[in-house]
Protein backbone atom coordinates (compact mmCIF):
# COMPACT_ATOMS: atom_id res chain seq x y z
CA UNK A 1 0.00 0.00 0.00
CA UNK A 2 1.16 3.29 -0.96
CA UNK A 3 2.04 5.19 2.30
CA UNK A 4 1.37 8.90 0.25
CA UNK A 5 -2.10 7.49 -0.65
CA UNK A 6 -2.62 6.48 3.15
CA UNK A 7 -1.52 10.09 4.85
CA UNK A 8 -3.90 11.34 2.22
CA UNK A 9 -6.54 9.60 2.96
CA UNK A 10 -6.36 10.09 6.67
CA UNK A 11 -6.09 13.68 5.85
CA UNK A 12 -9.33 13.42 4.63
CA UNK A 13 -11.57 12.03 6.93
CA UNK A 14 -10.05 14.32 9.82
CA UNK A 15 -12.17 17.19 10.95
CA UNK A 16 -10.02 20.28 9.36
CA UNK A 17 -9.22 22.75 12.00
CA UNK A 18 -9.43 25.79 9.72
CA UNK A 19 -12.98 24.31 8.86
CA UNK A 20 -14.06 23.94 12.65
CA UNK A 21 -12.87 27.59 13.40
CA UNK A 22 -14.85 28.85 10.27
CA UNK A 23 -18.25 27.03 11.30
CA UNK A 24 -17.57 27.80 15.51
CA UNK A 25 -16.97 31.90 14.57
CA UNK A 26 -19.92 31.51 12.52
CA UNK A 27 -21.84 29.92 14.64
CA UNK A 28 -21.03 32.04 17.71
CA UNK A 29 -21.14 35.45 15.63
CA UNK A 30 -24.70 34.32 14.33
CA UNK A 31 -25.64 33.23 17.41
CA UNK A 32 -24.51 36.95 19.05
CA UNK A 33 -26.45 38.88 16.14
CA UNK A 34 -29.55 36.90 16.30
CA UNK A 35 -29.64 37.69 20.17
CA UNK A 36 -29.19 41.07 19.79
CA UNK A 37 -32.24 41.27 17.08
CA UNK A 38 -34.26 39.29 19.77
CA UNK A 39 -33.28 41.52 22.58
CA UNK A 40 -33.29 44.63 20.93
CA UNK A 41 -36.99 43.84 20.09
CA UNK A 42 -36.03 44.30 16.03
CA UNK A 43 -37.33 40.48 15.43
CA UNK A 44 -40.17 40.71 12.83
CA UNK A 45 -43.30 39.32 12.84
CA UNK A 46 -42.47 36.60 11.17
CA UNK A 47 -40.66 35.31 13.69
CA UNK A 48 -43.90 35.79 15.72
CA UNK A 49 -45.78 33.74 13.61
CA UNK A 50 -43.51 30.49 13.40
CA UNK A 51 -43.31 30.20 17.28
CA UNK A 52 -46.73 30.49 17.17
CA UNK A 53 -46.81 27.79 15.02
CA UNK A 54 -44.82 25.43 16.72
CA UNK A 55 -45.79 26.30 20.18
CA UNK A 56 -49.66 25.42 19.14
CA UNK A 57 -48.17 22.66 17.73
CA UNK A 58 -47.42 21.77 21.82
CA UNK A 59 -50.95 22.48 22.84
CA UNK A 60 -52.41 20.16 20.13
CA UNK A 61 -53.07 21.92 17.11
CA UNK A 62 -50.06 22.01 14.95
CA UNK A 63 -49.86 24.90 12.39
CA UNK A 64 -52.51 26.89 13.58
CA UNK A 65 -52.08 30.59 14.17
CA UNK A 66 -53.82 33.29 14.27
CA UNK A 67 -51.36 36.01 13.11
CA UNK A 68 -51.16 34.16 9.82
CA UNK A 69 -54.87 34.50 9.77
CA UNK A 70 -54.52 38.02 9.23
CA UNK A 71 -52.43 37.23 6.40
CA UNK A 72 -54.89 35.45 4.70
CA UNK A 73 -56.60 35.93 1.25
CA UNK A 74 -60.03 36.29 2.29
CA UNK A 75 -58.68 38.82 5.10
CA UNK A 76 -56.29 40.59 3.38
CA UNK A 77 -57.31 41.00 -0.23
CA UNK A 78 -60.47 39.96 -0.52
CA UNK A 79 -61.46 41.67 2.82
CA UNK A 80 -64.18 39.02 2.92
CA UNK A 81 -63.80 37.85 6.73
CA UNK A 82 -62.41 39.07 10.03
CA UNK A 83 -59.17 36.83 10.93
CA UNK A 84 -60.28 33.95 12.97
CA UNK A 85 -58.80 31.33 16.04
CA UNK A 86 -58.47 28.47 14.48
CA UNK A 87 -56.89 29.30 11.27
CA UNK A 88 -54.16 26.31 10.23
CA UNK A 89 -50.92 27.99 8.19
CA UNK A 90 -50.90 24.75 6.24
CA UNK A 91 -51.05 26.45 2.16
CA UNK A 92 -47.78 28.74 3.20
CA UNK A 93 -45.85 27.16 5.59
CA UNK A 94 -46.56 23.53 5.64
CA UNK A 95 -43.29 22.16 6.81
CA UNK A 96 -43.86 18.97 9.01
CA UNK A 97 -39.95 20.08 9.75
CA UNK A 98 -40.99 22.14 12.47
CA UNK A 99 -42.49 19.79 14.05
CA UNK A 100 -38.99 18.42 15.02
CA UNK A 101 -38.03 21.84 16.59
CA UNK A 102 -41.45 21.35 19.10
CA UNK A 103 -39.32 20.15 22.41
CA UNK A 104 -36.50 22.80 21.71
CA UNK A 105 -39.17 25.59 21.76
CA UNK A 106 -41.03 24.46 24.57
CA UNK A 107 -37.38 24.35 26.27
CA UNK A 108 -35.92 27.53 25.70
CA UNK A 109 -38.59 29.26 24.39
CA UNK A 110 -38.19 32.55 21.83
CA UNK A 111 -34.53 31.69 21.62
CA UNK A 112 -35.07 28.19 20.19
CA UNK A 113 -35.78 29.51 16.43
CA UNK A 114 -32.46 31.78 16.50
CA UNK A 115 -30.29 28.43 17.82
CA UNK A 116 -32.04 26.17 15.10
CA UNK A 117 -32.04 28.84 12.40
CA UNK A 118 -28.07 29.37 13.18
CA UNK A 119 -27.16 25.75 13.37
CA UNK A 120 -28.83 24.36 10.99
CA UNK A 121 -27.36 27.08 8.44
CA UNK A 122 -23.90 25.94 10.30
CA UNK A 123 -24.62 22.03 9.84
CA UNK A 124 -24.74 22.69 6.17
CA UNK A 125 -21.44 24.05 6.26
CA UNK A 126 -20.02 20.92 8.06
CA UNK A 127 -21.89 18.74 5.55
CA UNK A 128 -20.51 20.53 2.88
CA UNK A 129 -16.88 20.32 3.93
CA UNK A 130 -17.76 16.18 4.55
CA UNK A 131 -19.39 16.05 0.54
CA UNK A 132 -16.18 18.59 -0.55
CA UNK A 133 -13.84 16.17 0.95
CA UNK A 134 -14.91 13.31 -0.68
CA UNK A 135 -13.80 14.10 -4.42
CA UNK A 136 -11.31 16.93 -4.04
CA UNK A 137 -7.76 17.82 -2.25
CA UNK A 138 -8.22 18.66 1.67
CA UNK A 139 -6.95 22.16 1.21
CA UNK A 140 -9.41 22.72 -1.36
CA UNK A 141 -12.49 20.88 0.42
CA UNK A 142 -11.41 23.54 3.29
CA UNK A 143 -11.45 26.40 1.37
CA UNK A 144 -15.06 25.25 -0.14
CA UNK A 145 -16.32 24.96 3.32
CA UNK A 146 -14.65 28.51 4.70
CA UNK A 147 -15.99 30.16 1.82
CA UNK A 148 -19.99 28.60 1.93
CA UNK A 149 -19.51 30.53 6.15
CA UNK A 150 -18.18 33.47 4.19
CA UNK A 151 -20.63 33.78 0.97
CA UNK A 152 -23.21 36.52 1.26
CA UNK A 153 -26.30 34.27 0.56
CA UNK A 154 -25.48 31.94 3.72
CA UNK A 155 -24.78 34.92 5.89
CA UNK A 156 -28.05 36.82 4.64
CA UNK A 157 -30.48 34.68 5.58
CA UNK A 158 -28.65 33.74 8.84
CA UNK A 159 -29.02 37.30 10.10
CA UNK A 160 -32.74 37.42 9.13
CA UNK A 161 -35.84 36.30 10.67
CA UNK A 162 -36.32 32.66 11.15
CA UNK A 163 -37.69 30.95 8.20
CA UNK A 164 -39.08 27.29 7.20
CA UNK A 165 -36.42 26.97 4.45
CA UNK A 166 -33.20 27.28 6.39
CA UNK A 167 -32.62 23.51 6.83
CA UNK A 168 -32.82 23.56 3.08
CA UNK A 169 -28.42 23.61 2.69
CA UNK A 170 -28.44 20.95 5.83
CA UNK A 171 -30.80 18.64 4.15
CA UNK A 172 -29.49 19.28 0.27
CA UNK A 173 -25.92 18.71 1.24
CA UNK A 174 -26.65 15.75 2.99
CA UNK A 175 -28.86 13.58 0.35
CA UNK A 176 -25.88 14.43 -1.95
CA UNK A 177 -23.04 13.11 0.69
CA UNK A 178 -25.85 10.08 1.17
CA UNK A 179 -26.54 9.12 -2.74
CA UNK A 180 -22.19 10.20 -2.62
CA UNK A 181 -21.47 7.31 -0.28
CA UNK A 182 -24.46 5.22 -1.68
CA UNK A 183 -25.97 5.03 1.50
CA UNK A 184 -28.89 5.82 0.25
CA UNK A 185 -30.27 4.12 -3.38
CA UNK A 186 -30.17 6.14 -6.25
CA UNK A 187 -33.00 7.96 -8.01
CA UNK A 188 -31.81 6.08 -11.27
CA UNK A 189 -31.54 2.77 -9.56
CA UNK A 190 -34.88 3.24 -8.22
CA UNK A 191 -36.82 3.90 -11.42
CA UNK A 192 -34.36 0.79 -12.59
CA UNK A 193 -32.40 2.56 -15.30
Amino acid sequence: MNPTRTLFALQRREPQRSVLMAAGLFLVIGLILQGWRLWSLNATYDQGLFLQEIWNGHLGKPFESTLASELSTPVLVNREALPTLGYYHLGQHFTPLLMLWLPLVLLLGVWSLPLIQVGLLTAGGLVLHQLAQEDLEPRLANWMAISYFCAGIVIGPTLENFHDLCAIPLLSFSLLLGIRRRKRPSATSALGS
